[in-house]
């Protein structure tokens, strides 16, 4: 019975050391559209899945991993055509593999640098002309 105390206080005393670090960033909050648009007015836009930027990136980076960067790149995309979503001030948003899709707009973007910790992004945005 002795034994299984001493093994609980040790447990309670070992999860106590511990510490919880929280690291928080900043958050923009988004700008809703505050009137309603017609559905004939929004424009459609499509983004571009973002270019890795593999080409950009020195071959002694042992850092950077390939996988890594597309799994980014597809990623990060998909989070902008979200975000564009929800602020209720376009037509339809998809992420597309291209401008062989018919959009109104398009969004693409290089990554240009990502260490895990810091990313840059280069954003290109044109229409479909």
């Amino acid at each position: 019975m002795s034994l299984r105390i001493l093994s609980l206080i040790c447990i309670f005393l070992l999860t106590a050391c511990g510490q919880a670090v929280v690291k928080t960033t900043a958050n923009t909050p988004l700008s809703l559209q505050s009137q309603e648009i017609p559905e004939s007015q929004l424009l459609d836009l499509g983004v571009i899945t973002f270019d890795p930027g593999l080409d950009n990136i020195d071959e002694d980076d042992a850092t950077t991993l390939p996988e890594v960067r597309n799994a980014e790149a597809l990623f990060f995309a998909n989070q902008l055509a979200d975000t564009v979503q929800r602020s209720a001030a376009w037509g339809a948003v998809r992420v597309v593999p291209g401008t062989q899709t018919v959009m109104d707009v398009y969004v693409a973007g290089t990554i240009v640098h990502s260490d895990g910790e810091a990313m840059e992004l280069a954003i290109e945005v044109s229409d479909s002309s």
